[in-house]
């Protein structure tokens, strides 16, 4: 080993060796221009890792977090049979912003900027490869939002890795995905309009969330008629501490403007894609369309494993095993 590669792979294995597994760390990125002209002042990105890294990067995961969710939800899909095998892998679980750890509205002082999915992975970037020194990975792995996210790293850092596997994301939101989250974004608008509580600001959009993440089966073989007003009354209860109702909205409109494409043909913008791509979407998914996913795998001549499961936008956990052995060996080959 050169000398130069000899002092790369120490200061990496110090910078992994200083974690406990899990352990939440968040790092001070400076200040970081966003795609929208904003800037977020001493921008911080929060992260985990699961997992040891080899000396040179070739086993590391990146897997950033779904709307409204953190690493810490994710912890429970590290390990064997899981999404990621840790005994192989060394996952960076990523905390997007706008989720409350991550630079976001319930932590940033003043009027906070408008956020963009490619915003959340140029952050996510400036980490792995100015602070945690990892010039390249095998894979990044997301789902929902996280998916999205994992769109945007193929398009926006397309040597940076191997594989890709976004999981029940898209990359551009159909017609029906922006309909469903600008609704959401009016219902929180208009109850703030006439200043209720918080728990009931985010009733309705709670409720819209639930119902469209699951399908009609799902939900009614699994809610009887005497215990609705159990399940309806569920939606009303405060926001997390750290998912405040302005982190809220801050995600959702990422998500309203999310385009990998960027206005370009996408038989033209898929040309710059150097991974290999697993797809993994829903068919009965009502919250997320799988359309543009399957578009999207057509386009690049990716594997695409569309699931049948009435969960629907929840397929991947209802069908844990199946798809961890198609991930695993995907990840493998």
């Amino acid at each position: 080993m050169s000398l130069l590669r000899l002092i790369v792979f120490l200061l990496f294995a110090h910078s992994i060796s200083l974690y406990s597994q899990g352990e939440l760390r968040t790092q001070n990125i400076g200040d970081l221009e966003l795609t929208g002209g904003g800037v977020i002042k001493d921008c911080k990105v929060a992260y985990r890792v699961f997992g040891s890294a080899n000396s040179d990067s070739s086993n590391i995961v990146i897997y950033p977090t779904w709307f409204a969710g953190n690493t810490e939800q994710l912890r429970g899909l590290m390990g064997k049979g899981k999404i990621v095998d840790t005994s192989h892998y060394c996952v960076i679980a990523l905390d997007a912003l706008g989720d409350g750890f991550s630079s976001s509205p319930s932590n940033s002082n003043g009027l906070f900027p408008v956020i963009s999915i490619k915003d959340m992975v140029n952050s996510q970037y400036i980490l792995l490869t100015k602070y945690l020194k990892v010039m390249k990975i095998h894979a990044a792995i997301g789902g929902s939002m996280g998916g999205m996210q994992v769109y945007q790293w193929l398009m926006s850092y397309p040597s940076f890795m191997k594989k890709a596997v976004p999981y029940v994301g898209t990359p551009r939101p159909a017609v029906t995905d922006m309909a469903i989250w600008h609704n959401q974004l009016a219902m929180i608008e208009t109850a703030e309009k006439c200043s209720l509580p918080q728990e009931e600001v985010m009733r309705a959009p709670n409720l819209v969330m639930n119902l469209f993440a699951y399908t009609h089966e799902y939900r009614n073989e699994r809610t009887n008629r005497d215990s609705f007003f159990v399940y309806y009354n569920g939606h009303r209860k405060p926001q997390p501490a750290t998912f405040t109702v302005e982190n809220y909205k801050a995600q959702l409109r990422a998500m309203m403007s999310h385009d990998i494409y960027d206005g370009a043909m996408p038989e033209d913008a898929v040309k710059k894609i150097k991974a290999e791509v697993f797809v993994i979407a829903g068919k009965y998914d009502n919250l997320v369309y799988h359309g543009p996913a399957a578009e999207f795998a057509k386009l690049t001549g990716s594997k695409l494993y569309l699931s049948e499961s009435n969960c629907g936008h929840i397929c991947v956990g209802c069908e844990l095993s199946t798809v961890s052995e198609m991930i695993d060996e995907f990840l493998k080959k």
